[in-house]
């Protein structure tokens, strides 16, 4: 199913996300288990592979951090969506955030839980997971970015 930009931002405001930045006019959801589970495994796996080391020693090497593995994996999805789903005339609705002062990265991804969309905030780096949404110290000072 797509849904339109204006029907996902209702979702952002009814979880006080407010000035959420749209570059495409529809977009399709992925579920909130590949993008914890298989999604974010198969992200790190190539990751590794490509850049030649340990996924989890990437960080401590002080050249990839929070927002290259926010937007990495963003890219990542939608290249995967898109490679299973041709013809798809939809964004992904799976975007990411940099917060202004806490200077850090996360994704954040409209998803259908329980038969209704919801926000869900992710840590993308391999000690992540799931960020509580009402938690807003976390997603208060980011700007997001759904492309």
């Amino acid at each position: 199913m797509r849904y339109t930009k204006e029907e996902l931002n209702l979702v952002f405001e009814d979880a006080l996300i407010y000035q959420v930045r749209f570059f495409d006019q529809h977009y399709v959801l992925t579920t909130e288990a590949y993008l914890i589970g298989e999604g974010l495994t198969a992200y790190h796996q190539h990751l590794g592979r490509i850049m030649g080391v340990d996924v989890n020693d990437l960080y401590e090497l002080h050249t990839f951090d929070c927002e290259d593995f926010a937007i990495g994996y963003r890219q990542f999805l939608v290249m995967m969506h898109r490679r299973y789903h041709q013809g798809m005339r939809a964004g992904l609705a799976v975007g990411f955030g940099v917060h202004r002062n806490l200077h850090h990265a996360l994704n954040l991804a409209i998803v259908l839980r329980e038969g209704a969309l919801c926000v869900r905030i992710y840590e993308p780096q391999p000690t992540g997971g799931v960020i509580d949404v009402s938690d807003t110290m976390y997603y208060s000072g980011f700007s997001w970015v759904l492309l």
